[in-house]
């Protein structure tokens, strides 16, 4: 006699599609790593065979900044500084004037001097306020 053959039960069904879906993920994901290693083979070919150009003559060779700046620009730098902005004009302004001001006005305090700056700058024509 043969042996009666197992009956398939809902349980095993489901587990053969699980095994199934799981069977597809892999050789998805497979199919998609091989391919990603293949484009990378290439990448890494063209880089490989890339001539380098490092040492080309059309290269511009500078040591230090003002060389690489003069080397690399397209116009001609101007030989006046940027125009500074409010703090660093006045800073700018203090420097030169506080010195004139203590040789003008010996012995006054601190704030003394810090109002009469404050005024001068008023009226300075290096305050960005006044070139308008």
């Amino acid at each position: 006699k043969k042996a009666p053959a197992k009956k398939v039960t809902a349980y095993d069904l489901a587990q053969g599609k699980e095994m199934d879906a799981k069977a597809r993920l892999k050789a998805k994901f497979a199919a998609k790593k091989a391919e990603q290693k293949i484009q990378e083979s290439d990448e890494y070919d063209d880089a490989v065979l890339r001539a380098n150009e490092n040492r080309s003559i059309d290269v511009v060779s500078a040591s230090g900044v003002d060389a690489a700046l003069d080397a690399l620009t397209v116009e001609e730098r101007s030989a006046s500084p940027a125009p500074l902005s409010g703090k660093a004009a006045y800073a700018a302004f203090e420097a030169e004037k506080l010195p004139e001001l203590k040789a003008e006005k010996p012995g006054l305090r601190k704030q003394q001097y810090a109002d009469l700056m404050s005024k001068l700058w008023a009226r300075a024509p290096q305050n960005p306020q006044n070139q308008k």
